[in-house]
């Protein structure tokens, strides 16, 4: 009996230890939650010191509520030593879930709130984006490190799956060396429950709706582990409607960098998607735009494209091979011949590269619209003083063992002879072109002529 008391009282003892410790843990935290907004001071220095910024903070709060803590902030700015805006934000708020953050091993937000946040990014000398003077280079300028800054997109799909948050107006403006932009999320929505989540974001530009966008998620059930293999995968799916209209102006402050920019553009975008198996396995892109200035910002001059348009896809695999199309290709010029563009052009992996195939199509004019794509200047110049004419049959081009290869059947052709390359035609013809050589077989009529 005597045993059994000690034993009793020593377990009696542990346990009013442990409500010792967890009554002077609860009320630290409620102290330090009485007191943190005397705290402000220290927190703005120490953000000044960081960020190379002036930091300015109206109030900071803190509740708690069953061990969970609420933090509230109200009315924070950051400037650069000069006084132009980095940062602002009206309100902020949420409560970290304690006991939950614990077991998973990442923070669980719920209730969170932010409202009125503004960003402000200044274009450099090199066309980047970025805060001036210096400012934030200290978080934000760090090592060009591949390896530390891959973006593990299926942790955060998992951690989104665990918060909860409602954003309003939050705006990103852009200083370009010229004009100004801005772009907003009006409206936010995260809604999490039971491993799915569910953002519901709607976009403005002004006072215009620029475009809605909705993403849901599934986070892995764990099941496949259960019964011996590796943990499931997050998945999710993506759609959005843009009305590229509304974001002229900003996609002609993105693009100001570049020797082609936007001037301004007109029309519809859609695109959508799904991520699976630590990949994007799915993908598809709709674009209509009727009016589009391509700004030329070396030598300032603009042209206007017009009626732009294609449907484009994608599809991979959980072994890497992928599929991919382009449909209902078009696009015009005022000052140009009217083109028949190739209407399906398809590209898939194969097992030593990939290989792109189009439908029949007709050479002439084309090369007036080479000068808007990205080819390299030696290329275009080629193929702009070749000027071919005629109607392509088949082509394929790709990529094989490491070479470059193409393979195509002419239908009378014509070429201009240039800098040693001849010239001649009309004829039918099939073209090889494997690494550095390739050989042309041709059949021509009597009105065919060639030239060196």
């Amino acid at each position: 009996m005597t045993r059994l008391r000690a034993t009793w009282r020593w377990l009696l003892t542990l346990v009013a230890l442990v409500a010792l410790v967890v009554a002077v843990i609860s009320s630290g935290v409620r102290l330090a939650a009485w007191q943190i907004d005397r705290l402000s001071p220290w927190l703005t220095s120490t953000l000044e010191d960081q960020l190379g910024a002036n930091a300015k903070l109206g109030h900071l709060s803190l509740a708690v509520h069953r061990l969970n803590p609420r933090l509230t902030l109200n009315d924070f700015r950051l400037d650069t030593r000069d006084g132009q805006p980095l940062l602002d934000l009206e309100h902020a708020a949420g409560r970290l879930e304690t006991l939950a953050s614990w077991r998973l091993g990442a923070p669980v937000i719920r209730g969170a709130e932010i409202r009125g946040l503004t960003l402000h990014l200044y274009q450099t000398d090199d066309g980047e984006w970025a805060w001036p003077d210096g400012a934030g280079s200290r978080w934000f300028g760090g090592t060009d490190d591949s390896s530390s800054s891959s973006l593990d997109v299926d942790g955060w799909l998992r951690m989104l799956t665990r918060q909860q948050a409602r954003l309003e107006n939050v705006t990103l403006v852009l200083h370009g060396e010229r004009e100004q932009a801005s772009v907003s999320v009006s409206q936010l929505t995260l809604a999490s429950r039971n491993g799915q989540a569910s953002i519901q974001a709607t976009l403005s530009a002004g006072q215009e709706e620029a475009g809605h966008f909705h993403l849901a998620i599934e986070s892995g059930s764990g099941s496949q582990a259960a019964e011996g293999g590796t943990d499931e995968h997050p998945e999710a799916r993506f759609a959005a409607e843009l009305d590229l209209s509304a974001l002229s102006p900003s996609l002609a402050a993105l693009s100001s960098g570049y020797p082609r920019a936007i001037g301004k553009i007109d029309g519809q975008a859609s695109l959508g998607g799904e991520w699976r198996d630590s990949g994007l396995r799915q993908g598809r892109l709709s674009l209509d735009v009727p009016r589009l200035q391509v700004n030329d910002t070396r030598n300032e001059v603009s042209e206007t494209l017009r009626g732009l348009g294609f449907e484009a896809g994608l599809d991979r695999d959980a072994q890497g091979g992928w599929r991919a199309w382009l449909d209902d290709l078009r696009v015009s010029h005022a000052g140009l011949a009217a083109v028949e563009w190739p209407q399906q052009l398809q590209a898939q992996s194969t097992e030593d590269g990939w290989r792109l195939r189009s439908a029949p199509f007709d050479l002439a004019g084309m090369t007036d619209y080479l000068r808007y794509l990205p080819l390299p200047f030696e290329l275009a110049q080629t193929l702009i003083q070749l000027d071919p004419h005629g109607h392509v049959a088949g082509l394929e081009v790709g990529r094989e063992d490491g070479e470059w290869y193409a393979q195509s059947a002419l239908e009378n052709a014509s070429v201009t002879a240039w800098n040693e390359i001849p010239g001649g035609g009309p004829a039918d013809a099939w073209v090889t072109y494997q690494g550095r050589g390739g050989t042309v077989s041709f059949a021509a009529g009597e009105a065919a002529h060639f030239s060196i």
